[in-house]
Order: C-alpha cells, then structure tokens, then sequence
C-alpha cells in the first residue's frame, strides 16, 4: 500500500508535508480500532502513547478520518455505535494530550469529587467507606450516575452481611441497562470476588447468545468486584429479551 501510495502521490506532485501524513496513515490504517479495541481508554498511559504514536495534531485527525471511512468502506458490518464511541473518545482525548494537557489526573482529586453523593438507604459514612475501598482507576471509568448505582448494588448484595461473612454461594447484583442510542446493553454485576470469576460471567454471555462488546472489572479493597459488561444481542441491538436475561 505505501508503495503504490508513493507512486500516486509523485504522480499528483502531492507536497512533501503532505505526502509524510498519507504514508503514515496507509502504513498504520489499523492502529486506531488496535487501541480502542484492545487497550483500556481510560488508562493515560494508553493516552500517552497514542500521542506519542501519532505526534501530532494533523496526523491523528487524518488517521482518525481514514480509519472511519476504511472501515465503513470495506463492510458496514465492521462499524456499529459502539466502535464510534470508542473512536471518539479515543481522538478526543489523544487530541487533548496534543494540546497540552495531561491524560492523567489526581486519583484523590477524582475520588473527592463524588463525596456529595447521597443515596437513599445509605449514610455518609457507609458511602465514605464503599468510596474509599474502590481502587483509584475506577474514577477515572465511572461517572456520578454509575458510581451511584455501584454503590447502591453493593449495598443491596452486601445486605447484612459484611464483605468478609458473605457466602460465595450469594447470587450477584445485576442490573441491566439499554443504551438505545449505542444499540448495546449495559450489565453491571456485583459480587465476592474468586477464582475465574470474570471468565464464568463471559462464558454465561456467551451461553445466553450475547455478544461481549467490550468489559471492565474492579475489585475494591474488600474483595467486592464490580463487573460491567457491554454486550449486544446475538443479531445486534440491545440484549433486552427476558428470556435471553433470565438465561
């Protein structure tokens, strides 16, 4: 490709500026849905080395143009609302790393934004205390509303118990959530943490007839892990058949 790229561009006297970015966008066209689809896009590592990749402004709009259109080019099966998100977000923040401004944040600081929470059934200080044992790269994936709802599952799986006396045989929290505008399903899952476990819920998609489009998992000091899945139907679409849930 880079070589018949060459060729064209000698052919149209392209300018040598301009020649440099399309010969970098022919020779990585794949690098763009690489990152999104393999690596963590909350993480500012993965940030920073997508912009050290790129190393600048023009070139990253160019590979983001080109790997939209490659992709839609080549089948529209390959592109749904959920690649376009995390080729959004992807572009949005390497360009922001560009602009100068850091990936990273104060973990302390993104933790004591959400100390305002209030959440009925729960005090201050068992919000405080369910804060404090979620490990810090968990603020950088969670918004007000998710962080919300964590807690409120937790409660609820914890009921009486405390994290140290649940039986491993208690069932999760799960609630399932329709993303209508991502065409996708959001299931988040709380639940004791143990051996395999990440690997049993996916199997369990899988059996269901779900498509995994993308996951997260964390686990806070006291052994509680909190699961989230995006997952679609098995013809796309949101996974909201009772019966595939209730599988």
């Amino acid at each position: 490709g880079v070589d018949i790229a060459h060729s064209l561009m000698q052919r149209l006297a392209v300018p040598d500026e301009m020649r440099e970015r399309v010969t970098f966008v022919v020779r990585h066209h794949l690098e763009m849905v690489r990152y999104f689809n393999k690596f963590d896009l909350g993480d500012p590592e993965v940030i920073e080395a997508f912009a050290a990749f790129t190393k600048g402004h023009q070139r990253l709009r160019y590979l983001c143009v080109h790997t939209y259109c490659d992709a839609n080019g080549t089948s529209p099966d390959l592109w749904n609302n959920h690649k376009d998100d995390l080729h959004r977000q992807l572009f949005d923040s390497t360009l922001r790393v560009l602009g100068g401004r850091p990936a990273r944040r104060d973990p302390a600081d993104l933790r004591a934004a959400h100390t305002h929470l209030q959440i009925p059934g729960l005090s201050r200080e068992q919000i405080d205390a369910h804060l404090q044992a979620l490990p810090d790269r968990y603020f950088s994936h969670a918004g007000e509303e998710e962080i919300a709802l964590h807690l409120s599952m937790t409660a609820r799986y914890l009921g009486q118990a405390s994290p140290d006396t649940i039986s491993l045989r208690h069932p999760p929290a799960i609630e399932w959530r329709d993303d209508l505008r991502r065409s996708l399903t959001i299931v988040h899952l709380v639940i004791k943490d143990r051996s395999a476990l990440f690997a049993r819920f996916a199997g369990s998609f899988a059996v269901a007839g779900m498509n995994i489009l993308g996951s997260r998992a964390f686990t806070s000091s006291e052994g509680i892990t909190i699961d989230v899945f995006f997952v679609e139907s098995e013809k796309g679409g949101p996974a909201d058949d009772p019966r595939t849930r209730e599988a």
